[in-house]
């Protein structure tokens, strides 16, 4: 399959999720890893937290797809004579692949904490940090209207750790680097109030270099509102961040503050 054709298989099955047939479902939480909702629910209908399904499959050029869990969707993996095939509406598109388990998924962190619990992983190398699973605007009924969030947390309890520290993120990424994954992380997490995010990121990137030894810039994207004050991106940058992606969502005047009303009111 060309690079352009599955790059477009990724993008249906993404809007239109997947569903798994029984027999594609072997060894999904053993030996291929299972989706943990560390931030957003990546489904398209209720799914409570006693249903297991995996994180992602990859398509035969290398192409890693998030799986969107939908009972009703078009999108079909199932097996056939032992080879785990991609279908819609019954016509054979691929042969996939589910995404290894890593085997820091079953370490804990000193404190006992399980540290797929604490820093889950996206396809083969992409380490998700998050400092909160939750949002302030959710509160007062101001989340941006295309967030789940807070109702991913609550719909799936127990996946993630609500609270979670520096070190934790510090010695999951150790325990990557030990099993020979050279990961890159994106730091992200709900809008906190003043500059509790960036306080956050700058603690969490320390405790990576403390904790890896890695010097210098760090495979790390940090993903906030836009600050107020941008001299908080120099400190993010200073602390080792190499990127940063700030939430513009939406650029037209009279639309954020329809979409993104938080946003709108305590950033502008």
């Amino acid at each position: 399959m060309e690079p352009a054709s599955e790059l477009a298989l990724k993008a249906a099955v993404l809007v239109e999720g997947l569903r798994m047939d029984e027999s594609a479902m072997e060894e999904v939480g053993a030996y291929y890893h299972e989706d943990i909702s560390a931030v957003f629910g990546y489904y398209i209908e209720r799914v409570g937290p006693s249903i297991v399904f995996p994180a992602d499959f990859k398509l035969p050029g290398g192409t890693v797809v998030k799986v969107c869990y939908n009972s009703r969707s078009p999108y079909l993996a199932r097996k056939e004579d032992g080879e785990l095939l991609l279908e819609k509406n019954g016509r054979p598109l691929s042969p996939i692949g589910w995404v290894e388990r890593p085997r820091y998924y079953e370490r804990t962190t000193f404190d006992g904490v399980p540290m797929s619990r604490i820093a889950p992983i996206r396809g083969e190398c992409a380490i998700r940090i998050c400092n909160t699973v939750a949002c302030i605007n959710w509160r007062d009924g101001l989340q941006c209207r295309y967030c789940n969030m807070n109702a991913a947390q609550q719909i799936r309890p127990g996946t993630v750790e609500l609270r979670k520290t520096p070190r934790q993120f510090g010695e999951v990424a150790s325990a990557a680097l030990e099993e020979g994954i050279h990961f890159h992380t994106v730091l992200s997490g709900g809008f906190l109030p003043g500059n509790r995010t960036e306080d956050d990121f700058v603690a969490i990137l320390r405790a990576i270099r403390e904790h890896t030894g890695l010097q210098g810039s760090l495979p790390a994207m940090v993903n906030l509102r836009a600050p107020l004050d941008l001299s908080q991106i120099d400190r993010l940058h200073e602390a080792g961040a190499s990127c940063i992606a700030l939430d513009l969502e939406v650029w037209h005047p009279a639309m954020f503050p329809a979409i993104c009303p938080g946003k709108a009111r305590r950033v502008g």
